[in-house]
Parts: C-alpha cells; sequence; structure tokens
C-alpha cells in the first residue's frame, strides 16, 4: 500500500454524487463567480435551465421523468400524480408496447423540463442517481450548498469561492451552459475526467486506495448494504494500519481516527450497527457513486441495468488501479503515473511524448489557465496538456509531461522557468512565454 498521506473527504453525503454537478459548479464560479452567492444562483441557473424536450427524446426522458416520479404518470387509463411533482404539467403515458410518450401542457407547448435532468436521461450516462434539488427548508442547507461544500474540499474553490486553476482547466472543457447547443453533457464526463480524477483521487487518498483494494476483490453484484459493510471496513482497516506502526504521523493518524469516530458516533446515536448507519450510506454513497461516473464501477452487467439504483459492479480498470498501488512509495507518485490510466483504462498504450508533442499542445493547453504574470502550478499545466492529448486519443501519463517541461526548461530557460516545491500542494511552479518558444 503507498504511504498515508491525511487526505481523506470527511462530510461525504447525498447531495455529493455526481460529478457532473461540479463540472457545472465549475463553469459557474469561472463565468458567474466573485462572491458565493453569485456563484449558487449561477449553478441554479445552469441546473434548471429549461430543456425542450423533442419528439424524439420522449421515450428516454419519459422513463427518467417515470422512475424519479417527477410529473403525473397514467397507469391503466388513470392518471396518478405524485406528491409535489417537479413538473406539476407534464403527464408520461407508457404505451402498449412499453414506449413512453410525453403529453403537452394544456397551453399546447412543447414541453420543458430542467437541463440536470434531460443531461441525466442521457443513454450514455453511467448513474442516473443523485439529482439535487435547488431549493430547502427553511434554516436548511440547499442541495446547492452541498455540491459548493463539495468543490470546496476537493480543491477547486476557495470557501469565497473563487476558482483554482483545475477548476478552470474543467469550465473549459464543458463549456458555457447559457447555450444548450454549444455544452457537452456534463454527466457524461469527456477529457475533464483527468482533472476531476486527479482532485478526488488527491483529497481523499487514503480512503481511496484502501477502499479500491477491497472492492478489487469483490465478485459480482454489491448492493447498498454491501456498499456501506465495505466502507466500514475500509475505515476500520485504515485504523489498524495506524495502529500497527510507529511511523505514521500524529497528524495523519488523527485524521484516520475522525473518520472512524464519525460513523462511530452515528451508530452510538441511532444504536445500531455501525454498517447500517445513514452516515456510512452517506460516506460510502458518495466515493461508489464517483467511481462509477469515472468508470472504475459501473452499473449495467451483461443482462442488468441498474442505473437508476445503488448496485455495483467492479470494472478491470479498477482491478489495475488497485494493483498499481504497490508499485508507488507516495501518493503523488502514483497520481503522476496512474490518473490517466485509472480514468480512461489501461488497455491503452502509453504514448510516446516529447518536446514537438509538447510545444503543440501548449498553446491549447494554456488558455484556460494562463495568468499574464503569475507562475502556474506544474500539476495543472500537465493535466491541461494531458487533456489536450486526450482529446485527441492519445494517452500521456501527467509524469510523463512534467518530465518533458522540465527537459524543456534546461533547455531554453527564457521561454520556460520552473520553481520548486516541497509538498504534492505546493509540488512546483512553472511560468511559460510562448512568444519564446
Amino acid at each position: 500500500m503507498t504511504a498515508l498521506t491525511g487526505q481523506s473527504l470527511t462530510n461525504l453525503d447525498e447531495f455529493k454524487l455526481r460529478l457532473g454537478h461540479l463540472s457545472l459548479l465549475c463553469d459557474a464560479a469561472v463565468n458567474d463567480g466573485r462572491s458565493l452567492y453569485r456563484l449558487e444562483q449561477g449553478l441554479k441557473e445552469r441546473l434548471t435551465l429549461p430543456r425542450q424536450i423533442d419528439a424524439e427524446d420522449h421515450d428516454r426522458v419519459g422513463f427518467y421523468l417515470s422512475r424519479k416520479k417527477l410529473c403525473e404518470e397514467v397507469r391503466d387509463g388513470k392518471k396518478v400524480k405524485p406528491t409535489n411533482p417537479r413538473y406539476p404539467d407534464i403527464t408520461v403515458e407508457k404505451g402498449e408496447h412499453g414506449e413512453f410518450k410525453i403529453e403537452p401542457s394544456e397551453t399546447g407547448d412543447i414541453p420543458e423540463i430542467w437541463f440536470q435532468d434531460y443531461c441525466l436521461s442521457d443513454p450514455r450516462v453511467s448513474s442516473r442517481t443523485g439529482a439535487t434539488t435547488v431549493s430547502g427548508k427553511s434554516g436548511s442547507k440547499t442541495g446547492l450548498s452541498h455540491i459548493i461544500d463539495w468543490g470546496v474540499e476537493l480543491g477547486l474553490i476557495s470557501k469565497s469561492g473563487q476558482p483554482s486553476s483545475l477548476t478552470s482547466i474543467i469550465a473549459h472543457q464543458v463549456g458555457s451552459s447559457d447555450v444548450l447547443d454549444q455544452i457537452n453533457n456534463p454527466y457524461f464526463l469527456g477529457s475533464e475526467r483527468i482533472a476531476i480524477g486527479y482532485a478526488y483521487f488527491n483529497a481523499d487518498f487514503d480512503v481511496f486506495q484502501q477502499l479500491i483494494q477491497f472492492l478489487a476483490e469483490q465478485k459480482g453484484w454489491i448492493s447498498r448494504d454491501d456498499a456501506r459493510a465495505i466502507y466500514v471496513e475500509t475505515i476500520e482497516q485504515l485504523v489498524r494500519t495506524v495502529e500497527e506502526s510507529s511511523r505514521v504521523p500524529t497528524k495523519i493518524s488523527n485524521q484516520i481516527y475522525s473518520l472512524w469516530r464519525d460513523i462511530d458516533k452515528a451508530a452510538k446515536r441511532a444504536r445500531k450497527d455501525v454498517a447500517k448507519t445513514s452516515t456510512a450510506w452517506h460516506r460510502a454513497s458518495s466515493r461508489f457513486e464517483t467511481l462509477t461516473d469515472l468508470g472504475l464501477l459501473k452499473k449495467i452487467g451483461s443482462e442488468e441495468d441498474h442505473r437508476y439504483e445503488y448496485r455495483y459492479l467492479v470494472d478491470d480498470r479498477l482491478r489495475l488501479a488497485a494493483a498499481s498501488l504497490s508499485q508507488n512509495e507516495s501518493a503523488s507518485e502514483w497520481l503522476e503515473d496512474n490518473t490517466v490510466s485509472a480514468v480512461y483504462g489501461y488497455e491503452h498504450p502509453e504514448a510516446k511524448f516529447e518536446k514537438p508533442q509538447l510545444l503543440s499542445a501548449l498553446v491549447d493547453a494554456l488558455k484556460p489557465i494562463r495568468r499574464p504574470t503569475s507562475p502556474l502550478p506544474m500539476s495543472s499545466l500537465a493535466i491541461s496538456v494531458s487533456i489536450q492529448m486526450a482529446n485527441s486519443d492519445v494517452f500521456v501519463p501527467l509524469s510523463k509531461i512534467k518530465k518533458t517541461v522540465r527537459e524543456l526548461a534546461l533547455e531554453r530557460p527564457d521561454a520556460v522557468k520552473l520553481t520548486k516545491g516541497v509538498t504534492i500542494q505546493s509540488e512546483g511552479m512553472v511560468s511559460i512565454y510562448p512568444t519564446k518558444l
């Protein structure tokens, strides 16, 4: 197992399931930010932006609305309306051959639904759980505020809502949701998965590495109860690792113990087994759904489709990622060598990458992150370059890109200047002057 880092996510919940929420958050932070209020409003506008349901979308959208109970439905000739439906003016009817159709509103207008729901009904999306609400009870946090907290926990935005360089990269890939025809479905991850995957792996590395080792041993479907039990087993194993070693720094061991106290206190309050509490499920479900969005877990088997449920199969990509943990001594090394393979697949051959390839990718890679006077984090530059390469179906490890940048700095110190860092958070900065290259 790679050395513990003290990096883990401690407040995950049922609102922090879909990575597409983070993509929209990044877009809002870059384009509408400057305050937490404006950020929350920008995120709300993107999630709820009206999207017309064209005739060719009736079947897939109708099935989604029916499964989610978001509108009135005709069953056996009778209209059934759920309590407080999101779309009170829409009626869905299932045909005799199983197809769905959506009836027009009383005014005859083409029905509209939220952009979030339209995107989650996309057949390419890996999971349809986790659609968020945008309002809450008086005095309670909204789903929007939970997503913003998630962005802070992953280092994508500051507590005041300011975007990081990774956020700018993600927003650049997603595009502006103000024009629906020009935005990629944020819930079907494109090359931005490299940046989001890196942020998640880094922020939750201690839990992530132990969790995927347990998951790699699983055969067949993993149920909701199984997921909770595996998460608790993961935390118990991390505690044992700390207790059996005299070399774990106090700061790291305290972080591991806090993960156990979190679920243990919940069990004592509820007088339940620790693996049967809602807290254990919240901590587990966010991680399992994140791994699903990244392609390490899946919900579709040879004959079963559980995208509306919390059931999982382990993808071979996860097993290869788990096996790779023994090949690196530190989290930073694993991130550099394996992030791209973990989110795209280890079956892709490692691409050749030398200075000509770097120079050709730099112009587009610098667009979302270049600052007129300030140096850039080396990891952000490598991620942005890697994304540009992935857009051309060329998959390059971050370590190889960083090595090539350092070589270029030695060869062209007038155009590329490095500043050494000491941790993964400040691992080094780079200043690039494209006009001199």
